[in-house]
């Protein structure tokens, strides 16, 4: 099935280089290469690539911002609540507070739910408990995985407006194009 899409994509890539130079357009090949780079990268997205990216991610948002440590007040708090959940449907979890005062919490598809201590300041523990079900959601329904693949075929679509036209493509490369 994934290799049928890549093949179509494919084809209708090349079938519209072909309309616009007979058309008579100049063709940002660069872009038009991109666009199917970035259909290809949405279909073959594997749960293994996104437990990658996001451990990356992960490592670089622990190393900037400051995590609690497990014999502080907030860490003796996390592992209480958290501690007798371990993985879910085979991933393992990870938790951790971070020490700013943002009321926030994510999760990332490698299964690292991260909680602001600004939230832990605000809500109890059945609140926090909540959020923190809400976060696991995230990671049991893929929706990192599913943000991804949107994000590059966003970016399949832009690239390819941008092949066709070279208007659009300073649209598409601006900050106005990334909102």
């Amino acid at each position: 099935m994934k290799r049928k899409i890549v093949m179509i994509a494919f084809i209708l890539l090349g079938m519209g280089m072909t309309a616009s130079a007979q058309f008579g357009k100049k063709i940002n090949l660069g872009k038009a290469l991109q666009a199917g780079k970035d259909v290809v990268a949405a279909v073959t997205l594997s749960d293994a690539d996104i437990a990658n990216m996001s451990k990356e991610y992960m490592a670089w948002m622990d190393t900037h911002n400051p995590l609690t440590k497990p014999d502080t007040e907030y860490g003796k708090r996390l592992e209480r609540l958290t501690g007798h959940i371990k993985e879910v449907d085979g991933l393992k979890l990870n938790f951790g507070v971070y020490e700013v005062i943002d009321v926030n919490a994510f999760a990332c598809g490698d299964g690292s739910v991260r909680i602001c201590a600004g939230l832990m300041d605000v809500m109890t523990d059945e609140e926090v408990m909540a959020v923190v079900g809400h976060e696991i959601g995230h990671v049991v329904h893929t929706d990192s995985k599913d943000a991804m693949k949107n994000a590059y075929l966003r970016s399949a679509v832009k690239n390819a407006a941008g092949a066709a036209n070279e208007k659009v493509a300073k649209l598409t490369d601006s900050e106005l194009g990334a909102m």
